[in-house]
């Protein structure tokens, strides 16, 4: 009995140890890899056309997120399918911190949400970096209109029920949600117009083609000062900054939802801690840097640079949200 209880002990002993090796053995191997990346030039996959403002984000942040990294940061646009190229690539990546995406919350999220097949689950199979900028949206409207107000636009959608349109960046977008969701909380009906892009609409919206915009207010902004549009609402629960005197949707209309809409850097599912901690202090602390984010607010952006978890937090609540909106705007995948 004596010896078996020794071998016992004996056994114990050996399998802690073992443990305590296997642990030792992972940190130490964490912590390799923190000290040895980046080793080489990280892709940073944008799913978007060049030009377009999450592609002018990504190139300003990876430039210089590139001098903090000490390697190289390549921009990809990789377009196609509502963005699911581009990602499905990032998804399927290594997670080694080699390959990251930067999109927009909106189109990441709701892609899911209003398209068939999509091949990952836009929270299950990516990881949070970090946010990059809030971008702000607004309702405008033509100055000819003669409206001054959210409270004058619903009354006079109520006076001509079904005639007054609104135009969005296409069918199942975050602006279309919008303004599905501006109608729903005014209790009145409206027409929507998709477009394939901002600028068509906002030329139709100056010549009295369609009534309103629910468009980024970085797109508006060069006509709200030549005074060829006016803004009445913020979409966001804080005002503009450049603009302080414009009420925000929840101000005009309390009982409307806004629907967040942010930039930023997703990783594949799994990346290690260390990695992952070095990426996102790198990209949070360029996009929070004077020179970045003078040029940000400039272009009417303003910059977060937040942690993994408060990124991942956002996703979670911004996702419920358009869940509900596609289901009030009754939208079926396509």
């Amino acid at each position: 009995m004596e010896w078996r209880q020794s071998m016992g002990e004996v056994m114990t002993i050996s399998c802690s140890k073992v443990k305590w090796a296997a642990v030792l053995f992972l940190l130490g191997s964490h912590n390799a890899i923190a000290q040895n990346y980046p080793a080489k030039p990280l892709r940073m996959i944008i799913p978007f056309p060049a030009g377009g403002t999450a592609d002018i984000i990504a190139r300003l942040v990876g430039v210089k997120a590139a001098e903090r990294l000490g390697q190289p940061v390549i921009a990809e646009n990789r377009v196609g399918a509502g963005g699911t190229i581009g990602s499905d690539l990032v998804a399927k990546a290594a997670p080694d911190g080699y390959t990251f995406l930067m999109t927009t919350t909106g189109s990441h999220l709701l892609t899911s949400l209003v398209t068939k097949n999509v091949p990952y689950d836009p929270l299950k199979d990516f990881t949070p970096i970090t946010g990059a900028t809030e971008s702000y949206s607004g309702l405008a409207v033509a100055p000819s209109l003669g409206i001054n107000s959210v409270r004058e636009l619903l009354d006079l959608a109520r006076r001509n029920p079904g005639k007054l349109t609104y135009s969005s960046a296409g069918i199942g977008t975050a602006f279309h949600l919008a303004g599905a969701l501006f109608g729903n909380a005014g209790n009145v009906e409206l027409t929507h117009v998709p477009y394939k892009g901002a600028g068509q609409a906002l030329n139709d919206l100056m010549t009295g083609t369609i009534t309103m915009t629910f468009s980024a207010i970085t797109s508006q902004l060069p006509f709200l000062r030549s005074g060829k549009l006016k803004l009445i609402a913020v979409l966001g629960t804080q005002r503009f900054a450049a603009l302080p005197d414009i009420p925000t949707m929840s101000e005009a209309l309390p009982n409307f939802e806004n629907l967040e809409a942010m930039t930023g850097f997703l990783g594949p599912a799994g990346m290690p801690a260390p990695v992952l901690g070095r990426l996102n202090g790198d990209l949070a602390a360029t996009v929070k840097s004077a020179e970045v984010r003078a040029k940000l607010e400039a272009d009417g952006n303003t910059p977060v640079g937040n942690s993994p978890e408060q990124f991942g937090a956002h996703l979670q609540r911004a996702y419920q949200a358009y869940v509900r909106a596609v289901k009030l705007v009754n939208l079926k995948p396509e």
